[in-house]
């Protein structure tokens, strides 16, 4: 495993265990905590699009953007929830 692949790993590990931590959906602090990881992913993204090694994260650049989407996701469906 190289130092990216490591770093990858041990952030997912520490997002996995907040994961457990989710507050209840249809709740507001559900939707504060999608948009904290949501704000925390794009940051994580957007400091591999800098450097000489940008080219070489494309494809981890597109598997975080899908799992951005699908936060967006469900921040759209709680929020339905909220307003009915």
């Amino acid at each position: 495993m190289n130092i990216f692949s490591k770093l990858i790993y041990s952030s997912l590990i520490n997002e996995s265990e907040n994961i457990v931590l989710l507050p209840e959906k249809g709740t507001t602090e559900y939707s504060a905590h999608i948009e904290d990881l949501i704000n925390e992913l794009s940051t994580f993204k957007k400091s591999l699009r800098k450097g000489p090694d940008r080219y070489k994260h494309r494809k981890e650049i597109s598997n975080l953007q899908r799992a951005i989407e699908s936060l967006r996701y469900f921040n759209r469906k709680n929020k339905k929830l909220l307003d009915s």
